[in-house]
This record gives structure tokens, C-alpha cells and sequence, in this order.
């Protein structure tokens, strides 16, 4: 399945774990984050807070990752088109 980058939050808010994990995931160090959803996975019982990734000159970088086999840029359409994790397919719809 896919999935975006994520993970559990520990002594820190919400932006600042979604940075970390940004950073450890991928790769992307100080990157600008807005945050754009929040979603209920209920086959887990979690409140997820989701952000959107904003590069400083409207372009991505090409992420450096040692976690994950497959990483990459998709649009919300391709993304859509793939078996993702519980509770991302609506929460992308949305979008």
C-alpha cells in the first residue's frame, strides 16, 4: 500500500512532528507546511492531522530516502489511482 509520509506525534505540536517526520521519511529538512486535513482512522482509533508540503519557489525537491522502497511525486489524481492506506483516499477526494 501507499501512503504518505507520517507518523506519531511525541512532545511536540502537530506541525513539528509532521516536520520531523518529513525530515526523517524523505529526507526534506525546514520545509513549509499548512496544514489541510484532519481525519478520523477508525480501524486504528487515530485522529490524523495532515499538511501539505510547500516548496519556497513552487517546485518539489527530489526526496533522499532510506526508510521507504518507493518515493515520489504524485498528483492527487495518480495518487488516487493507487491502494493507499485507510482513511488517505477520502481524505485526498477532498482535496
Amino acid at each position: 500500500m501507499y501512503s504518505i509520509p507520517g507518523g506519531h506525534k511525541e512532545n511536540e505540536t502537530y506541525e513539528e512532528a509532521a516536520k520531523r517526520e518529513l525530515n526523517e521519511e524523505v529526507g526534506i529538512e525546514n520545509a513549509k507546511l499548512a496544514p489541510f486535513v484532519i481525519f478520523i482512522d477508525h480501524e486504528h482509533k487515530l485522529e490524523c492531522h495532515g499538511f501539505k508540503y510547500l516548496s519556497e519557489d513552487g517546485l518539489f525537491v527530489e526526496p533522499v530516502n532510506e526508510e521507504q522502497q518507493i518515493v515520489g511525486w504524485k498528483t492527487i489524481d495518480e495518487a488516487l489511482a493507487l491502494p493507499l492506506t485507510p482513511g488517505l483516499h477520502e481524505s485526498l477526494q477532498r482535496l
